[in-house]
């Protein structure tokens, strides 16, 4: 018995290194797996698997760190899995929303759908909106906090992300009516009432793209990320069958891919709408497509 309690002491003694030289162990595996943005996401992890402060990072190089857990969440980093998932939260909008498996990832790109929005629905603080497709709820809770007197219903099919999308209404007040939906079934479109604003980041990425794209990616849900055969599935469903769900005047917002802005106005055109215009994120690629109910 005593061997085997000095043999475990030893184990747990391995597991604990200076800090200086768990973070070049933990950048070198980041770096080895072409990680982009090596030096910064080592410093994630330490920070969420350690406890460490960034000051402590930078500073205090001989910490004796507490090692194993950091280092496993590094192998799964280098072996694909999002750090987003690794850490359970990702932030957006200035919000910290917790994210997992089974929701997409929040993006900065799509901040700038919500500015546009924010844009369009200026006087109109009393605005009633739709965020379909909503996941982890992103957009919704950003207009939400953008527009407090607003009434936002966020519609998702998943019940994977809708977890995450109820866990993020519940974190930020619980002002955002969440409802579990399919978007192309009639029944979705009964407890909304008339909008002003409809609001979409769909699944838009072609179905034989999907399986070309990085290991990273392909661990968010495929049924977030795949728009059928030409990638303008769902810009047309949702554009066809919500259209009348508007207002006089309301406005029908998508974001999109960066090579899709001429076939979502032209969508758009098709469906009677006026004003088709589109916007750029700070990349300068096309990000948002938004039309007028006349």
């Amino acid at each position: 018995m005593a061997e085997t309690r000095a043999s475990a002491g030893r184990r747990r003694r391995q597991l604990v290194i200076k800090l200086r030289e768990l973070k070049k162990e933990i950048l070198r595996t980041l770096q080895n797996a072409r990680i982009e943005a090596a030096a910064f996401e080592t410093e994630v992890l330490l920070q969420e698997f350690c406890k460490l402060t960034r000051a402590e990072i930078l500073t205090d190089a001989e910490k004796e760190t507490e090692a194993e857990a950091v280092l496993a969440a590094a192998e799964k980093r280098a072996a694909g899995e999002p750090l987003q998932y690794l850490i359970g939260h990702w932030e957006f909008w200035g919000m910290d929303l917790k994210v997992g498996e089974g929701v997409l990832i929040p993006r900065a790109d799509t901040e700038t759908a919500v500015e546009t929005a924010r844009e369009l629905l200026r006087g109109k603080p009393e605005a009633v909106i739709a965020d379909l497709c909503s996941g982890s709820g992103c957009i919704a809770l950003a207009l939400s906090k953008e527009l407090p007197k607003s009434e936002v219903y966020a519609l998702e099919k998943s019940p994977a992300a809708f977890a995450y999308l109820r866990e993020n209404n519940k974190r930020y007040g619980g002002k955002i009516h969440a409802r579990l939906g399919d978007v192309l079934s009639p029944q979705a479109q009964e407890e909304i009432p008339a909008l002003d604003l409809l609001i979409s980041n769909p699944p838009y990425i072609p179905s034989a793209t999907v399986d070309t794209l990085s290991a990273e990616v392909q661990h968010e849900p495929r049924m977030a990320l795949d728009g059928a055969e030409d990638g303008l599935f769902f810009y047309r469903e949702i554009t066809a069958r919500w259209k009348n769900k508007l207002k006089p005047g309301g406005v029908l917002l998508f974001e999109i891919g960066f090579d899709q802005a001429l076939a979502v106005r032209e969508i758009l055109d098709e469906n009677g709408f006026d004003r088709v215009q589109v916007r750029e994120d700070y990349g300068k690629n096309p990000r948002v497509v938004y039309g007028i109910r006349a």
